[in-house]
């Protein structure tokens, strides 16, 4: 999608941008109606004194029901993006609450932090990712364009952590812990690189980088020590726990996390960069090359079994099929002993799954459901007709050769540019300039699962009695 600012110069800036633009194909048109007119200028006799045209009422006719037809596909166009966008945003808050319900659950269940509790809970992180991404993936027809999975394989999510010692106490503190744990390591916050408090920490070497495997492995071990109430110096990760007022708030760096600038879609496609430019990316080399360098990236990676298993169901079953491993490993763990709420508080939970899903396939009714063939088919034919009888109407009523022209070009460029912006939006997914950034909105629902992983609950000025 084109991100583009009004604010400079009247807004007169996006005149500037051609990546996305409707005007250059509307331009041909335009000149193909310009040099008609131009050759009826020489080759016929007629002029605003002539009799063949009394009146322009019959053209008018014509222009106001083509008119009619490009205005209302416009509108029709319209309702599709925006419904597929609001369909998108139906999914990612349903399963995100989902996600929230069956994390929390299960804090409260049968030993809640033992072995089974963290891979549960990073099994579920990691298969929501893989739900969504498995969405994203069918909405852009992967499979179209010579991709069989177009989920990325590679972890590319990687935390930076802060490590500190915990100071040797005053037993005369208010807060005075165990003296056990003076000097003992403990991994801090996870942080955002380009933080301030990242910076100090790579210095003073005390900054980790990890995936999320590794995180986990350090968060396995930090457990093992059992949870205290008294809060102890520095930020901790151990279950339970609560930030203290001044613990930085953590963002994970992803990868590739943004959408792909001009320049970097010149590297990609080369030569066809401005014919995906000009043509709206149809041309199927420049389809695939877009395809293969934009897999969608999912938190903890994809396994060999789990890229076998998706590989093997047709593009438009997988959402089903991972939503049912979702529904199979919440059922497991609650004949656990896990999932610690009362049942019809955890039927909550499964219904808004089910919501999300219902999402899911609003959004794949407008991926799969073409605009109307007739009426796409009358537009352009009535649009071709236009191009040629408007250069005849104004060289009827208009003397000045250069008035005639310019009149011709500005009318029919406005006419085939309301119709190829109805081609742009009419299907908003996919891999043309103006689609919805898919992309993207993995990328920010991972980013909104990864505030699952540490069972932390931020400080209040309050006391706790």
């Amino acid at each position: 999608m084109i991100q583009y600012s009004t604010r400079g110069y009247f807004g007169l800036e996006v005149l500037t941008h051609v990546y996305g633009s409707v005007i250059p194909r509307s331009i041909p048109w335009a000149l193909i109606g310009t040099a008609y007119g131009y050759v009826l200028s020489y080759t016929t006799n007629f002029d605003v004194h002539d009799e063949t045209f009394r009146h322009p009422y019959p053209v008018q006719i014509f222009a106001v029901v083509l008119g009619f037809l490009l205005v209302i596909r416009s509108q029709l166009a319209y309702q599709r993006f925006w419904e597929g966008r609001t369909a998108l945003s139906q999914c990612a808050s349903k399963w995100s609450d989902a996600a929230i319900q069956l994390i929390t659950f299960d804090e409260i269940g049968k030993n809640p932090w033992d072995d089974e509790a963290y891979v549960f809970r990073m099994n579920m992180i990691h298969l929501m990712s893989l739900l969504h991404a498995t969405l994203m993936e069918n909405l852009r027809k992967d499979a179209e364009h010579g991709v069989d999975l177009g989920i990325s394989t590679r972890d590319c999510f990687v935390f930076t952590q802060t490590s500190c010692k915990v100071p040797k106490q005053d037993p005369e503190t208010q807060n005075f812990g165990n003296d056990e744990e003076d000097n003992e390591v403990q991994f801090g916050t996870l942080l955002r690189s380009s933080s301030k408090a990242v910076e100090t920490a790579k210095k003073t070497g005390e900054a980790v980088t990890s995936n999320i495997h590794e995180l986990f492995k350090k968060s396995e071990l930090q457990r093992k020590t059992p949870w205290r109430e008294s809060q102890l110096a520095g930020p901790t990760n151990r279950p339970g726990s609560t930030w203290t007022t001044d613990s930085p708030r953590y963002f994970p760096e992803v990868e590739g996390e943004e959408e792909l600038s001009a320049s970097e879609l010149r590297k990609i496609l080369g030569p066809f960069f401005w014919w995906n430019s000009v043509f709206v990316g149809k041309h199927k080399e420049t389809q695939n090359r877009l395809t293969q360098n934009r897999k969608f990236f999912v938190i903890g990676g994809l396994s060999s079994a789990e890229e076998f298993a998706l590989t093997s169901k047709p593009p438009n079953t997988r959402v089903f099929y991972v939503m049912s491993w979702i529904h199979r490993l919440a059922c497991r763990r609650t004949a656990e002993g896990g999932l610690g709420v009362p049942p019809p508080v955890l039927s909550r939970t499964y219904q808004v799954l089910s919501d999300g899903m219902l999402g899911c396939y609003q959004a794949l009714k407008v991926a799969y459901t073409p605009f109307p063939f007739p009426w796409v088919q009358l537009t352009t034919f009535l649009l071709i007709c236009f191009v040629g009888v408007v250069p005849l109407v104004i060289m009827g009523f208009v003397a000045e050769t250069w008035l005639r022209n310019t009149l011709t070009f500005v009318i029919v460029l406005g006419y085939s540019a309301l119709n190829e912006i109805s081609r742009e939006i009419e299907n908003p997914f996919g891999l043309d300039p103006n689609n919805l950034p898919l992309f993207s909105y993995q990328k920010d629902f991972n980013i909104c699962l990864t505030t699952l992983i540490r069972p932390e609950v931020p400080g209040s000025s309050f006391p706790i009695p």
